[in-house]
């Protein structure tokens, strides 16, 4: 599908295939973009190939259950246009970080792609948005969200131990505060 959806583009981008798959149908794409400048680099650490390219294009037609490759891909700022299915659009905030496509309109995959070959703004926009997006999804970022989750459910009291920081206390003009009763140290 991606080969058929960038078809007409190739003069004014390129297409870079990374991944392995079944040698069978490896052959069979490389035979379908025979007459295309399409480069297939096979197996590459996503670090190193999200670097090489300005748009990250994923293509599929399961459902994915999750999206780390995307996420990888905003940490190093490229926007992502994915299929419709899975995880993928929960990932992907249309317009902003990326667009969604349908596998069953191929034609929605090349509107996509002739959006960001049109309007380079564009491109330079959801490259900072993704990079932008990126911070949300940072484990650390999460771990905030899931305990100002349960503080919430918790009436909003902060942890004890939290409470009692260093920090906390400092901010409060308690020094040297022990739990073990009024002593100042």
């Amino acid at each position: 599908m991606l080969i058929g959806a960038a078809a007409p583009l190739l003069k004014e981008c390129e297409l870079r295939i990374a991944g392995q798959g079944p040698p069978g149908y490896v052959e069979k794409l490389k035979k379908r973009a025979a007459s295309l400048d399409v480069q297939f680099v096979g197996f590459v650490k996503a670090e190193a190939f999200l670097a090489e390219v300005d748009v990250l294009v994923i293509p599929s037609l399961w459902n994915e259950p999750s999206g780390m490759v995307i996420i990888e891909a905003f940490a190093q700022g490229v926007p992502v246009i994915g299929s419709n299915r899975g995880g993928i659009p929960e990932c992907i905030e249309e317009n902003k970080t990326g667009f969604l496509f349908s596998p069953e309109r191929p034609e929605s995959l090349t509107a996509a792609l002739e959006r960001f070959i049109s309007d380079r703004d564009l491109l330079a926009r959801m490259q900072v948005d993704a990079l932008s997006k990126s911070y949300d999804l940072l484990p650390s970022r999460m771990i905030d969200g899931y305990l100002a989750v349960y503080e919430k459910a918790l009436g909003d009291t902060p942890h004890r131990e939290e409470q009692s920081s260093p920090d906390a206390l400092l901010q409060r003009g308690q020094r040297g505060h022990c739990d073990t009763g009024d002593i100042n140290l």
